[in-house]
């Protein structure tokens, strides 16, 4: 495994705004909880894989269908496959797919 500080698809600052948006609804975080963690965010040493969206109709669509995930999950799945890294996630679909598709979970 090579070091790099954190790469991710395209789509994961979208991701992000939908996850903070969602505990906004449930009132789980206030306006100003979410501009700081946004800042923080906005902050952090990660690299945005420009080629994400080449593999989309080809590897990432053949990895959520083997794999029984979404494009979504395929994309970051597909990123660690390409780019030989481990993969950083607590969903449960996606760690087993990593795991049959030999892509290390990393853990710190």
């Amino acid at each position: 495994m090579r070091h790099v500080d954190a790469l991710t698809p395209n789509l994961w600052h979208l991701e992000a705004v939908s996850v903070l948006l969602g505990a906004e609804k449930r009132g789980e975080v206030s306006l100003g909880e979410i501009e700081r963690f946004i800042s923080q965010l906005e902050n952090l040493p990660v690299h945005v894989d420009t080629l994400t969206a080449h593999q989309a109709f080809s590897r990432t669509l053949s990895l959520s269908r083997a794999y029984k995930i979404s494009s979504y999950d395929a994309s970051y799945l597909e990123l660690a496959m390409r780019e030989g890294l481990s993969l950083s996630t607590l969903d449960k679909k996606l760690i087993k797919a990593a795991k049959k598709a030999d892509v290390e979970i990393y853990k710190p």
